[in-house]
Order: C-alpha cells, then structure tokens, then sequence
C-alpha cells in the first residue's frame, strides 16, 4: 500500500523536474532573440550617433566637405593642418585621421561599424545622410550646420 503512495509523488517530481527544464530552454532561447535584436538596434544608433557628434565637434566655417574616398561619399573635416575622413570602405565605417597633404588608402582607417554604404547629400546647410546597414536596411539622418554655410562639395 506505501508503495501505491510513492509512485504518484515521484511521477509528480519527475513531471515538475520536466516542465522546470523546459521553462529554462525556453526562457534562455527568448532571452538571445531579444538580446540580438537589441545589439542590433543599438549598432543602428550607433552609426548615426558617430556621425552627428562628429558633424557637431566638427561644425564651423569651412570645416565640413563632402568628397570621395574609399567605396564612395566621405564627410572630411578639416582641423588645421589635419583633416579627418569619414568613409565607407569594404563593408565598414572607417575613419581616418591625418596631415591633409598625405595621400593615403582607405584601408589606412580604422573600422568603426559595419555598413554597406555611406550616402551623403547636402542641400545649402542641411546634410542628409543615408547609410545602409549590411543587411540592407536603410538608415536616414539629417543634420543643420549651425555655421549656415553652404557645405564645399
């Protein structure tokens, strides 16, 4: 008769031991989808955020152009005799800092993000930045230079 007892407490335990295990699983594969989507929103900021707080460092008369280099549109500021260059370049957001005389490669810079391509457009004081991330997703941003010059292209 005591052994009659045991067997539905021990099938209990072992079902709560099952259901506890897969509530672990289950909670732990929820907590990496929302922790890559999160990564993922947080490069997107990221980006742009780099980009704006460098145009506001770098906001003053004659100090913004938008060039080439690298795989296509660059943001270049000038700062004395140095000048700093924001690019696309195979996949990355790079950035380079130098003399404005050297001549140096896109690879020189240093990799800041991965994106595909850095778009930029500027329409008197307003710089319209489009970038798109290496998933394709397209980000956009806008920036009014408080110098309200007209940008050198």
């Amino acid at each position: 008769m005591a052994k009659l007892r045991v067997v539905p407490v021990i099938a209990l335990c072992g079902m709560f031991l099952f259901l506890a295990t897969c509530v672990v699983f289950l909670s732990t594969s929820i907590y990496r989808s929302v922790e890559a989507a999160s990564v993922d929103h947080s490069q997107d900021r990221v980006v742009l955020s780099y980009l704006m707080s460098q145009l506001r460092a770098n906001d003053g008369a004659g100090r913004v152009e938008i060039g080439t280099f690298g795989d296509g549109d660059a943001l270049i500021f000038t700062d004395g005799e140095y000048k700093t260059k924001l690019y696309c370049y195979e996949g990355h957001l790079m950035e380079l800092y130098a003399l404005g005389d050297l001549n140096l490669n896109p690879e020189s810079g240093y990799s800041i993000a991965p994106i595909q391509s850095l778009s930029i457009e500027a329409d008197g004081s307003i710089l319209r930045l489009i970038v798109t991330k290496s998933t394709g997703e397209v980000m956009h941003g806008e920036f009014l230079l408080s110098s309200n010059r007209k940008v050198a292209v």
